[in-house]
């Protein structure tokens, strides 16, 4: 029997162990996710099994961050509805009232009731400690701290498609979507969040954006996430349109529309749900900044983006003190593995690994070398003591 631990307050001092059998379903889970069990074909008791657990699981693996409902639907993409999933999310939230941690404008972790009813400056913050000093942080233009703290609120730049690394799909944005946004982010002074529908032609490679919806969420001024309530209503609207979710936008207040680690993240959960058979991710966000003081225009600047996997040129130079290449470097890497492997099984092996790294990248086979020299294994491996 496996058991889960999780601990549960009991007001600010006391505090119990609650524990899950991975393997059972108490008579409280089937009060709380009373649909699983009501007989529904496509709702089942081992299907709300498959789903608690891949929670926990999840939640195991990124705790003591808060696991978002978000992050949990890549894994259970043929166990029903998102609505469904995130009411086992919620349950298990109650289960262990361990409250969900946020940054404040300080960049300290707080829990997420103690920032409502408060309005944060994306200006300078001026801070006074316990011992009475005070200290200033001034956040950068890019819109994260000037510290390295912030973790999945830091902001990435983003490159631009081009020629030689082409769009994988067009996009095309109807003007009423893009007035309905810059509306939308106009009316908070937190983030606001919503989800866009349209159509995408896989023949021509173009994406159409065709309508927004905008969507509840659960947000504070420096991040944003979206109701799963509110998500199935706005799918439901596409659907009624003939579209379906081709993408969500967010807004950005005060700062860059650039993205930051966890709108990546939660990109790149959205694409790999609509992943086609082609590998193709029909599926973009928008960032829109309503009220950025440092522009010369009072338009709106927004940001379209879509997360590519770019994979390693390893038959490029790597560095310029050695003329060898990045596979030629993996090679000597791996090589420095196999000190205790007879050379020549070590030789053919990497040798294999070689072959099949440029027939399947078309990495010019002239520009490779691999390391046989006695010289250069026993350097090699001498970097390993």
């Amino acid at each position: 029997m496996v058991d889960e631990c999780i601990a549960a307050k009991e007001g600010q001092n006391n505090a119990e162990n609650a524990t899950i059998d991975l393997s059972a379903i108490s008579d409280k889970e089937k009060e709380a996710c009373r649909e699983f069990f009501i007989g529904k074909a496509n709702k089942t008791p081992e299907r709300y099994l498959r789903i608690r657990n891949h929670i926990i699981q999840l939640w195991n693996q990124c705790k003591p961050k808060y696991l978002t409902k978000i992050a949990v639907r890549p894994g259970l993409k043929d166990c029903g509805d998102v609505n469904a999933i995130g009411r086992v999310h919620t349950y298990l939230e109650k289960a262990n009232p361990r409250k969900r941690r946020v940054r404040d404008e300080y960049g300290e972790w707080i829990n997420e009731d103690e920032l409502e009813g408060r309005v944060i400056s994306h200006e300078v913050i001026v801070r006074t400690d316990k011992d009475g000093s005070s200290t200033k942080r001034r956040k950068s233009r890019a819109g994260s701290y000037s510290d390295d703290e912030w973790g999945d609120f830091t902001l990435i730049p983003c490159a631009t498609y081009t020629e030689l690394f082409p769009e994988p799909f067009k996009v095309f944005i109807d003007s009423e979507v893009m007035f309905l946004v810059d509306l939308h982010s106009h009316m908070a002074s937190t983030e606001i969040i919503g989800l866009l529908g349209g159509k995408y032609d896989d023949k021509n490679k173009t994406l159409h954006i065709l309508s927004a919806f905008p969507c509840k969420s659960t947000s504070t001024t420096i991040q944003c996430e979206m109701d799963p309530s509110s998500e199935i209503e706005a799918r439901e609207g596409f659907y009624k349109l003939g579209y379906q979710a081709v993408g969500w936008y967010h807004s950005h207040p005060t700062f860059a529309p650039n993205p930051s680690v966890r709108d990546i993240h939660n990109q790149t959960s959205y694409q790999d749900l609509c992943k086609l058979g082609n590998g193709t991710e029909p599926f973009v966000g928008i960032i829109l900044t309503p009220f950025d003081t440092d522009t010369n225009t009072h338009v709106s600047r927004y940001r379209v983006l879509n997360a590519v996997f770019i994979r390693t040129d390893l038959g490029k130079p790597f560095g310029t003190k050695e003329p060898i290449t990045k596979l030629s470097k993996l090679l000597l890497s791996l090589q420095s593995y196999l000190v205790l492997v007879p050379e020549k099984e070590a030789e053919e092996l990497l040798d294999r690994i070689k072959d099949l790294l440029i027939k399947t990248f078309g990495i010019n086979a002239d520009d490779t070398t691999t390391v046989t020299d006695d010289s250069q294994r026993q350097a090699v491996s001498s970097t390993m003591i």
